[in-house]
């Protein structure tokens, strides 16, 4: 986790992981009796060009009469001079719910950990998967969610199956929040397996 909690500005991510990354977030944003809605925020640092680009996109899923969804709005994006920049005139800025990357504004290490109050944890032998789930009162994870003052939360660390898969290095943080949910992934792209070619 300290290999890239926190990096200030995305950019430098390419001297810690040269082979190219991946940050994949999850906002869900709003949910309903027959509905829930979240934004889909994909990065890619491309170790050729060094530049970080992707997609971004609302989404409704329903469930009624079968489980479907529905892209509402959707933008290219760059991020350059340490903010996204949005290719789409009707994406507006505004329309970005996470306000902060955690990746970007939180130093998980050993020291702050041991500060949280653990929840529970859990491991499972079969698949090789932890995770570690606290409780945070923590001005920065919660500008995450745009509130201006500290406010309860859960914080979930995981090692997600594309560890498994063939990642050289991959983080996963997920923060609930007042009926919000915002889930982090990073993942390093360098020495993924080529299932034996």
């Amino acid at each position: 986790m300290e290999r890239v909690f926190p990096t200030e500005n995305l950019e430098d991510l390419f001297e810690e992981f040269p082979g190219g990354f991946e940050l994949e977030t999850t906002f869900w944003y709003k949910e309903t009796d027959k509905a829930s809605y979240r934004q889909d925020l994909l990065l890619k640092g491309d170790p050729e060009t060094k530049r970080i680009s992707g997609s971004i996109l609302n989404v409704k899923s329903e469930s009624e009469p079968r489980y479907h969804e529905k892209i509402l709005k959707e933008s290219g994006v760059r991020y350059e001079d340490r903010q996204l920049k949005i290719e789409n005139p009707d994406f507006k800025p505004t329309d970005v719910m996470a306000k902060n990357f955690l990746l970007t504004t939180l130093q998980i290490d050993k020291e702050f950990l041991h500060n949280l109050k653990l929840i529970s944890k859990e491991y499972s032998f079969e698949s090789g998967n932890g995770e570690l789930i606290y409780q945070i009162n923590n001005d920065s994870v919660s500008r995450v969610f745009g509130n201006t003052e500290a406010v309860d939360s859960t914080l979930r660390i995981g090692l997600p199956d594309d560890f498994l898969s063939g990642f050289q290095f991959v983080s996963s943080v997920t923060l609930k929040e007042n009926g919000l949910e915002y889930n982090e992934v990073f993942r390093e792209l360098k020495g993924v397996r080529d299932n034996g070619k």
